[in-house]
């Protein structure tokens, strides 16, 4: 559910002002496109797992939204500490770049737990009868 609601947000922000009079669709040449695809894909894993009945859709989304989310991550880090060259003067963070870049961070993090929560352990080892081979 997390994932869903952190790769709404991320989508959603990229039309947020990122940096001084520039949204990140202006400012970016590739990271922006990185960065709706891993939040579509957090809102994937959301409906993915919220209509399959089998554990596959969301595991295997969850798995391209966790590598997505983590590589969003590095580039909105990396776009923090080195803003893009907008022009003369400097380019000043915006308050969508610090709410963008939680967001892909929530995304990354909440695919990799939604990966983990999908191991299924309804078998009780206990309960299975050890019979001795036969000689």
């Amino acid at each position: 559910m997390f994932a869903g609601l952190f790769g709404a947000a991320l989508v959603g922000l990229l039309w947020a002002p990122w940096f001084e009079h520039a949204t990140a669709w202006q400012a970016m040449a590739v990271n922006d496109v990185i960065l709706f695809v891993a939040g579509l894909m957090g809102i994937w894993l959301f409906v993915g797992t919220m209509a399959s009945s089998t554990a596959a859709v969301p595991l295997t989304t969850s798995v391209f939204a966790a590598l997505l989310g983590l590589l969003g991550s590095v580039l909105a880090v990396l776009r923090l500490i080195w803003p893009p060259d907008l022009g003369p003067g400097p380019t000043d963070l915006a308050w969508g770049a610090w709410a963008g870049t939680a967001a892909v961070i929530g995304l990354a993090l909440s695919a990799g737990v939604a990966m983990r929560s999908e191991r299924r352990t309804t078998i009780d080892i206990d309960a299975i009868p050890v019979t001795p081979a036969p000689s």
